[in-house]
Protein backbone atom coordinates (compact mmCIF):
# COMPACT_ATOMS: atom_id res chain seq x y z
CA UNK A 1 0.00 0.00 0.00
CA UNK A 2 1.59 2.74 -0.98
CA UNK A 3 0.49 5.99 1.02
CA UNK A 4 2.39 8.81 -0.99
CA UNK A 5 -0.80 7.93 -3.74
CA UNK A 6 -4.34 8.75 -3.30
CA UNK A 7 -6.36 6.62 -1.55
CA UNK A 8 -10.23 6.72 -2.60
CA UNK A 9 -13.17 6.09 0.23
CA UNK A 10 -16.72 5.53 0.48
CA UNK A 11 -18.52 6.69 3.07
CA UNK A 12 -21.53 4.94 4.69
CA UNK A 13 -24.18 5.46 7.78
CA UNK A 14 -25.06 2.34 9.60
CA UNK A 15 -27.80 2.28 12.03
CA UNK A 16 -26.70 6.40 12.47
CA UNK A 17 -23.11 5.35 12.96
CA UNK A 18 -20.16 6.30 10.34
CA UNK A 19 -17.68 3.93 8.22
CA UNK A 20 -15.51 4.50 6.01
CA UNK A 21 -14.76 1.85 3.50
CA UNK A 22 -11.28 1.70 1.91
CA UNK A 23 -11.84 -0.28 -1.13
CA UNK A 24 -9.45 -3.05 -2.10
CA UNK A 25 -6.09 -2.37 -0.33
CA UNK A 26 -3.89 -5.53 -0.30
CA UNK A 27 -0.49 -6.14 -0.92
CA UNK A 28 0.10 -8.78 1.10
CA UNK A 29 -0.89 -11.49 -0.96
CA UNK A 30 1.54 -14.36 0.80
CA UNK A 31 -0.88 -14.34 3.89
CA UNK A 32 -2.67 -17.38 4.50
CA UNK A 33 -5.12 -16.23 7.28
CA UNK A 34 -6.66 -12.75 8.41
CA UNK A 35 -4.34 -12.68 11.40
CA UNK A 36 -0.99 -12.75 9.22
CA UNK A 37 -2.41 -10.15 6.47
CA UNK A 38 -2.94 -7.59 8.90
CA UNK A 39 0.57 -8.43 11.35
CA UNK A 40 1.78 -7.91 7.76
CA UNK A 41 -0.08 -4.48 7.05
CA UNK A 42 0.58 -2.90 10.66
CA UNK A 43 2.76 -0.15 9.82
CA UNK A 44 0.56 0.87 6.70
CA UNK A 45 -2.62 0.56 8.55
CA UNK A 46 -1.08 2.86 11.09
CA UNK A 47 -0.89 5.30 8.32
CA UNK A 48 -4.04 5.05 6.77
CA UNK A 49 -5.58 5.02 10.35
CA UNK A 50 -3.93 8.64 10.43
CA UNK A 51 -4.92 9.47 6.98
CA UNK A 52 -8.69 8.62 6.69
CA UNK A 53 -10.00 8.26 9.85
CA UNK A 54 -8.20 11.26 11.86
CA UNK A 55 -8.68 14.75 11.53
CA UNK A 56 -9.04 16.93 9.48
CA UNK A 57 -10.44 14.44 6.81
CA UNK A 58 -12.41 12.04 9.43
CA UNK A 59 -13.58 12.60 13.37
CA UNK A 60 -12.71 9.93 16.15
CA UNK A 61 -15.98 8.74 16.06
CA UNK A 62 -15.31 7.26 12.18
CA UNK A 63 -14.82 3.47 12.22
CA UNK A 64 -12.92 2.05 8.89
CA UNK A 65 -12.75 -1.22 6.80
CA UNK A 66 -9.75 -1.75 4.93
CA UNK A 67 -11.63 -4.28 2.24
CA UNK A 68 -9.18 -7.02 1.11
CA UNK A 69 -8.53 -9.89 -0.42
CA UNK A 70 -9.74 -12.93 0.82
CA UNK A 71 -7.51 -16.16 2.33
CA UNK A 72 -10.37 -18.46 1.81
CA UNK A 73 -11.92 -19.87 -1.37
CA UNK A 74 -15.31 -19.68 -0.84
CA UNK A 75 -15.21 -15.44 1.11
CA UNK A 76 -16.11 -12.62 -1.26
CA UNK A 77 -13.40 -10.39 0.47
CA UNK A 78 -11.38 -10.07 4.05
CA UNK A 79 -11.92 -7.14 5.46
CA UNK A 80 -9.84 -5.71 8.35
CA UNK A 81 -11.23 -2.96 10.89
CA UNK A 82 -9.90 0.51 11.94
CA UNK A 83 -10.98 2.68 14.92
CA UNK A 84 -9.11 5.73 15.69
CA UNK A 85 -6.68 3.89 17.69
CA UNK A 86 -6.84 0.04 17.05
CA UNK A 87 -7.52 -2.61 14.94
CA UNK A 88 -10.69 -4.61 16.04
CA UNK A 89 -10.84 -8.01 15.81
CA UNK A 90 -14.65 -7.91 14.59
CA UNK A 91 -17.30 -5.14 13.87
CA UNK A 92 -20.43 -5.29 12.76
CA UNK A 93 -21.47 -2.22 11.70
CA UNK A 94 -18.39 -2.14 9.13
CA UNK A 95 -19.44 -5.73 8.06
CA UNK A 96 -23.32 -4.39 7.21
CA UNK A 97 -21.58 -1.09 5.38
CA UNK A 98 -19.03 -3.34 3.20
CA UNK A 99 -21.87 -5.74 2.61
CA UNK A 100 -24.12 -2.85 1.43
CA UNK A 101 -21.23 -1.12 -0.72
CA UNK A 102 -20.47 -4.35 -2.63
CA UNK A 103 -23.68 -5.60 -3.21
CA UNK A 104 -24.96 -2.34 -4.77
CA UNK A 105 -21.48 -1.68 -6.85
CA UNK A 106 -22.02 -4.86 -8.46
CA UNK A 107 -19.01 -6.41 -7.21
CA UNK A 108 -20.66 -9.33 -6.92
CA UNK A 109 -21.67 -12.37 -9.53
CA UNK A 110 -25.12 -13.14 -7.88
CA UNK A 111 -27.22 -9.87 -8.23
CA UNK A 112 -30.50 -12.02 -7.33
CA UNK A 113 -33.14 -10.75 -5.11
CA UNK A 114 -30.97 -12.48 -2.16
CA UNK A 115 -27.20 -12.26 -2.28
CA UNK A 116 -25.19 -14.81 0.16
CA UNK A 117 -21.64 -12.90 1.41
CA UNK A 118 -18.90 -14.30 3.24
CA UNK A 119 -15.82 -12.42 4.69
CA UNK A 120 -12.80 -13.72 6.19
CA UNK A 121 -12.28 -11.50 9.30
CA UNK A 122 -9.51 -11.27 11.85
CA UNK A 123 -12.21 -13.16 14.24
CA UNK A 124 -13.32 -15.83 12.00
CA UNK A 125 -15.64 -15.52 9.02
CA UNK A 126 -18.49 -13.49 8.91
CA UNK A 127 -21.94 -14.67 6.64
CA UNK A 128 -24.22 -11.96 5.31
CA UNK A 129 -27.60 -11.94 3.77
CA UNK A 130 -28.25 -8.97 1.47
CA UNK A 131 -32.00 -8.68 -0.09
CA UNK A 132 -32.77 -6.58 -2.93
CA UNK A 133 -35.25 -3.83 -2.17
CA UNK A 134 -36.13 -1.67 -5.41
CA UNK A 135 -33.92 0.06 -7.70
CA UNK A 136 -30.90 -2.45 -7.25
CA UNK A 137 -30.57 -0.58 -3.73
CA UNK A 138 -29.95 -2.87 -0.56
CA UNK A 139 -33.24 -3.87 2.00
CA UNK A 140 -32.60 -5.93 4.77
CA UNK A 141 -29.22 -6.90 5.87
CA UNK A 142 -28.27 -9.47 8.00
CA UNK A 143 -25.25 -11.39 9.68
CA UNK A 144 -24.58 -14.08 11.60
CA UNK A 145 -21.83 -12.77 14.06
CA UNK A 146 -18.85 -15.28 15.54
CA UNK A 147 -19.57 -17.23 19.09
CA UNK A 148 -20.49 -15.43 22.07
CA UNK A 149 -18.83 -16.98 25.25
CA UNK A 150 -20.49 -15.65 28.23
CA UNK A 151 -19.21 -16.18 32.37
CA UNK A 152 -21.46 -18.12 33.92
CA UNK A 153 -21.62 -15.82 36.78
CA UNK A 154 -21.35 -12.03 37.01
CA UNK A 155 -18.12 -10.56 38.43
CA UNK A 156 -18.31 -7.67 41.05
CA UNK A 157 -14.95 -5.09 40.73
CA UNK A 158 -14.19 -2.24 43.59
CA UNK A 159 -13.88 0.86 42.17
CA UNK A 160 -13.52 4.19 44.72
CA UNK A 161 -16.47 6.33 44.69
CA UNK A 162 -18.77 3.97 43.18
CA UNK A 163 -18.13 0.80 45.85
CA UNK A 164 -18.92 -2.40 44.45
CA UNK A 165 -19.70 -2.69 40.61
CA UNK A 166 -21.51 -5.83 38.93
CA UNK A 167 -20.24 -6.83 35.61
CA UNK A 168 -20.98 -9.43 32.96
CA UNK A 169 -18.03 -10.33 31.04
CA UNK A 170 -18.10 -12.27 27.81
CA UNK A 171 -16.16 -12.85 25.12
CA UNK A 172 -16.53 -11.81 21.49
CA UNK A 173 -13.54 -12.16 19.75
CA UNK A 174 -12.02 -10.25 22.66
CA UNK A 175 -12.54 -9.65 26.30
CA UNK A 176 -15.99 -7.03 26.37
CA UNK A 177 -17.66 -5.68 29.56
CA UNK A 178 -21.60 -5.48 30.27
CA UNK A 179 -22.78 -3.20 33.09
CA UNK A 180 -26.19 -2.53 34.12
CA UNK A 181 -27.62 1.03 34.15
CA UNK A 182 -29.03 0.58 37.94
CA UNK A 183 -25.08 -0.19 38.76
CA UNK A 184 -23.86 3.06 38.07
CA UNK A 185 -26.25 4.37 40.89
CA UNK A 186 -27.16 7.47 38.73
CA UNK A 187 -29.24 7.59 35.85
CA UNK A 188 -27.29 7.41 32.86
CA UNK A 189 -27.53 10.74 30.88
CA UNK A 190 -26.79 9.96 26.87
CA UNK A 191 -26.11 14.32 26.86
CA UNK A 192 -23.17 13.89 29.30
CA UNK A 193 -21.34 11.50 27.64
CA UNK A 194 -17.80 12.83 28.54
CA UNK A 195 -18.84 12.45 32.26
CA UNK A 196 -19.93 8.90 31.61
CA UNK A 197 -17.06 7.87 29.61
CA UNK A 198 -14.72 9.15 32.04
CA UNK A 199 -16.23 7.22 34.85
CA UNK A 200 -16.28 3.85 32.03
CA UNK A 201 -12.85 4.00 31.14
CA UNK A 202 -12.24 3.69 35.03
CA UNK A 203 -14.08 1.11 35.50
CA UNK A 204 -12.37 -0.96 32.31
CA UNK A 205 -9.20 0.10 34.19
CA UNK A 206 -10.44 -1.56 37.79
CA UNK A 207 -11.81 -4.39 35.64
CA UNK A 208 -8.52 -5.18 33.79
CA UNK A 209 -6.43 -4.45 37.24
CA UNK A 210 -8.91 -6.92 39.63
CA UNK A 211 -10.24 -9.84 37.34
CA UNK A 212 -8.32 -9.95 34.12
CA UNK A 213 -5.07 -10.55 36.25
CA UNK A 214 -6.45 -13.80 37.10
CA UNK A 215 -4.62 -16.78 35.86
CA UNK A 216 -7.67 -18.24 33.71
CA UNK A 217 -7.76 -15.27 31.75
CA UNK A 218 -6.21 -14.69 28.77
CA UNK A 219 -6.02 -10.47 27.48
CA UNK A 220 -7.97 -7.82 28.26
CA UNK A 221 -11.54 -6.07 28.60
CA UNK A 222 -11.32 -4.07 25.46
CA UNK A 223 -14.99 -2.93 25.54
CA UNK A 224 -17.40 -1.69 27.88
CA UNK A 225 -21.02 -2.02 26.74
CA UNK A 226 -24.06 0.07 28.71
CA UNK A 227 -27.75 -1.48 29.41
CA UNK A 228 -29.87 0.92 29.71
CA UNK A 229 -33.55 1.13 29.86
CA UNK A 230 -36.08 -1.26 28.71
CA UNK A 231 -37.66 -0.50 25.02
CA UNK A 232 -41.81 -0.02 25.87
CA UNK A 233 -42.62 -1.26 22.45
CA UNK A 234 -40.55 -4.48 21.88
CA UNK A 235 -38.23 -7.03 23.56
CA UNK A 236 -35.49 -4.80 24.05
CA UNK A 237 -33.13 -2.90 25.33
CA UNK A 238 -30.95 0.74 24.84
CA UNK A 239 -27.60 -0.81 24.83
CA UNK A 240 -24.28 1.33 23.73
CA UNK A 241 -20.71 1.17 23.87
CA UNK A 242 -17.40 1.46 22.50
CA UNK A 243 -14.07 -0.01 21.66
CA UNK A 244 -11.95 3.21 21.88
CA UNK A 245 -11.18 5.30 24.52
CA UNK A 246 -12.32 8.47 23.20
CA UNK A 247 -16.10 7.81 22.64
CA UNK A 248 -19.26 6.04 22.55
CA UNK A 249 -20.42 4.16 19.40
CA UNK A 250 -23.77 6.27 17.68
CA UNK A 251 -25.33 3.16 16.80
CA UNK A 252 -26.64 0.49 19.40
CA UNK A 253 -24.24 -2.13 20.52
CA UNK A 254 -23.94 -5.12 18.80
CA UNK A 255 -21.53 -6.74 21.11
CA UNK A 256 -23.07 -5.70 23.97
CA UNK A 257 -26.53 -7.13 22.40
CA UNK A 258 -24.71 -10.45 21.79
CA UNK A 259 -23.22 -10.61 24.93
CA UNK A 260 -26.82 -9.54 26.50
CA UNK A 261 -28.98 -12.00 24.85
CA UNK A 262 -26.01 -14.52 25.54
CA UNK A 263 -26.93 -14.38 29.44
CA UNK A 264 -30.81 -13.83 28.82
CA UNK A 265 -30.47 -17.36 26.97
CA UNK A 266 -28.02 -18.91 29.89
CA UNK A 267 -30.39 -17.78 31.90
CA UNK A 268 -33.80 -19.40 30.20
CA UNK A 269 -35.79 -16.29 29.48
CA UNK A 270 -34.52 -16.25 25.79
CA UNK A 271 -35.32 -19.29 23.67
CA UNK A 272 -33.80 -19.74 20.62
CA UNK A 273 -35.10 -18.23 17.34
CA UNK A 274 -35.95 -15.18 19.93
CA UNK A 275 -35.37 -11.83 18.53
CA UNK A 276 -34.36 -8.78 21.04
CA UNK A 277 -33.40 -5.11 20.22
CA UNK A 278 -30.93 -3.11 21.03
CA UNK A 279 -31.26 1.10 20.85
CA UNK A 280 -28.32 3.12 20.43
CA UNK A 281 -27.41 6.80 21.21
CA UNK A 282 -29.08 8.59 18.51
CA UNK A 283 -32.37 6.07 18.86
CA UNK A 284 -31.36 4.14 16.00
CA UNK A 285 -31.99 0.24 16.34
CA UNK A 286 -30.58 -3.28 15.67
CA UNK A 287 -32.37 -6.75 15.93
CA UNK A 288 -30.53 -9.99 16.84
CA UNK A 289 -32.50 -13.35 16.69
CA UNK A 290 -30.44 -15.71 18.85
CA UNK A 291 -29.08 -18.57 17.56
CA UNK A 292 -27.11 -20.41 20.32
CA UNK A 293 -25.53 -19.79 23.39
CA UNK A 294 -21.94 -21.36 24.99
CA UNK A 295 -21.35 -21.82 28.40
CA UNK A 296 -17.49 -20.73 29.36
CA UNK A 297 -16.42 -22.89 31.92
CA UNK A 298 -13.47 -20.93 34.63
CA UNK A 299 -11.59 -21.86 37.25
CA UNK A 300 -13.39 -20.64 39.99
CA UNK A 301 -16.16 -23.45 38.85
CA UNK A 302 -16.01 -27.01 40.81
Amino acid sequence: MNLNSLISTVDVHVAGHPVRIVPFHDPSTSARTMQEKCSLLRKELTGLRRRVLHPPRGHLLLRGAVVTNPVSERATAGVIFLDAYAEPDFDALCILGTAKWLYEQRRLEDTDAKAELVFDTCAGQVRVTVEKAHHDKTGEISLVTPPCYIEPKATEVSVPSMGNVRVELFHLSKWHALINEEEWRTPIDVKELNKLLLRTLFLRYMVNKEIMTESHYEGRVTYIAHLGEKLGDTAGHKIFGGHSTANYDIAPSVPGLCGHMARLHYDGSLALGEWYTAEGIVNTRVADGCCAATRMRTEREP
